[in-house]
C-alpha cells in the first residue's frame, strides 16, 4: 500500500519533522517492510537475517520506529522535547523459536537547522538502562545514528522468568531556536550479528502500522559496532 507514491516509513519520518515531539512504531512488521527498511543500510542488514537471506538463524523483527523532536515556534527559552516508544514482548512466542540477541539497528538521522543544543537517546529494558548516549555535536549524532548496529546480548537477559521483555526507547531534544529539530528511525529485534546480508533488492511494499504502545511526551525544562 502506498500513498502519494511514498512508503509509510518515509511518511512517518516526514510527519515527525516539525512536531515538538513525535513517536511512531510498526510492531511485528511484515518481512517485506523490514527488508525495505534495511535495503539502503548494509551495516545494519548484515546483522538481521529477516527472510533467510543470510547464513545464520532467522531474525525476529520486533519493531520499526521513528522518534523526533523540534523546537516550538511559540517557544521563548531553551526547552526539552521527549519522544518515547514502549513495547512489551512475550519471548516464549518468538516466531523463530530461537532466542538470540537483542539487536538495535539505527538507520537514518534527520535534522533541521543546527539540530539541537543537547540530544540524549535512552534505551531501557525492564526498567533498567541499557544505553544512555548524549550529544552536543550534530556531526557526531549523525554518525552514530546512521547505519549503526548495537548488540545488547542475549534477548532474555534481565527478563525475570515468566515476565515479558519490556522495551522503551526515548529521544530527548533540547533546543532554543525554531529552526532546530532532530529525528531518527530504527529497527530492533531478536537477531545474531554477522548472519544477515549486506544488500537486497528493495521491495515495493510499504509499512503496515500496528498498535504497539507508541507514546510521546513533551517535557519543558530550562535549559558499538558498525
Amino acid at each position: 500500500m502506498r500513498k502519494h507514491g511514498r512508503p509509510l516509513r518515509s511518511r512517518r519520518r516526514h510527519a515527525a519533522s516539525g512536531l515538538q515531539a513525535a513517536a511512531f512504531v510498526t510492531g511485528s512488521p511484515l518481512v517485506s517492510d523490514s527488508l525495505a527498511a534495511l535495503s539502503a543500510h548494509p551495516n545494519v542488514h548484515q546483522n538481521f537475517n529477516v527472510a533467510g537471506e543470510g547464513s545464520g538463524p532467522v531474525s525476529d523483527v520486533f519493531g520499526l520506529a521513528v522518534l523526533g523532536g523540534s523546537y516550538s515556534s511559540a517557544g521563548t527559552a531553551s526547552e526539552t522535547f521527549s519522544a518515547r516508544v514502549s513495547m512489551s514482548l512475550n519471548l516464549t512466542q518468538l516466531p523463530s523459536h530461537n532466542p538470540q540477541d537483542l539487536v538495535v539497528g539505527l538507520l537514518d538521522p534527520h535534522s533541521t537547522g543546527t539540530g539541537f543544543d543537547l540530544l540524549t537517546f535512552t534505551i531501557m529494558r525492564n526498567n533498567a538502562a541499557l544505553l544512555t548516549q548524549s550529544f552536543t555535536s550534530l556531526t557526531a549524532a549523525n554518525s552514530f545514528f546512521h547505519d549503526h548496529t548495537i548488540d545488547f546480548g542475549a534477548v532474555g537477559n534481565g527478563v525475570p522468568a515468566g515476565s515479558t521483555l519490556d522495551l522503551q526507547f526515548q529521544l530527548d531534544v533540547t533546543a532554543h531556536d525554531p529552526s532546530q529539530g532532530f529525528s531518527l528511525d530504527m529497527i530492533f529485534g531478536n537477531a545474531t550479528l554477522d548472519f544477515g546480508i549486506a544488500a537486497v533488492p528493495e521491495p515495493a511494499s510499504a509499512y503496515l502500522l500496528l498498535a504497539a504502545g507508541a507514546a510521546f511526551a513533551l517535557v519543558r525544562r530550562a535549559r558499538s559496532r558498525r
